[in-house]
């Protein structure tokens, strides 16, 4: 039986959640057959966007956050859903990556993981939910 390309799992906007969300992804790499390196950028990544939704995000949001990963043609999409504040990760500048954590803007670290580890970095706003997607190169397959 060959793994489920589609894997999908709902948040609710608490911190303790990201102990929920490691272990899913830890999970999933072997059913998904993941190479360790797509592993660790996802979930670091994955955390990344989902902190910065938790902790900086206005009280607007009233639904979970929901993740769903696809596999494809050697390729990785995560997509990251909620109904909160927007922003747009796409459009922030891309500066010089901050020296040490205590010279990190808010967000702005996370950013920076992002684009580093993602091959790209899509974002789209639709009937009141943001949709980030990120795209890892060289998913299991490839």
């Amino acid at each position: 039986m060959s793994p489920d390309p589609h894997e999908q799992l709902t948040l609710k906007r608490e911190l303790n959640e990201l102990d929920r969300l490691a272990a899913w992804v830890q999970a999933i790499e072997q059913r998904m057959g993941l190479p360790p390196a797509v592993a660790f950028a996802l979930e670091l990544c994955l955390e990344e966007a989902v902190a910065n939704i938790i902790m900086y995000g206005d009280a607007s949001g009233h639904g979970d956050i929901a993740i769903t990963l696809e596999q494809a043609s050697g390729r990785l999409l995560a997509r990251i859903e909620d109904d909160g504040w927007q922003f747009d990760p796409t459009t922030a500048a891309q500066r010089v990556p901050p020296r040490s954590l205590d010279d990190a803007k808010v967000g702005e670290l996370g950013i920076h993981l992002m684009r580093t580890f993602a091959s790209d970095m899509r974002y789209e706003r639709k009937s009141g939910y943001n949709t980030l997607t990120l795209t890892f190169a060289a998913a299991a397959g490839a």
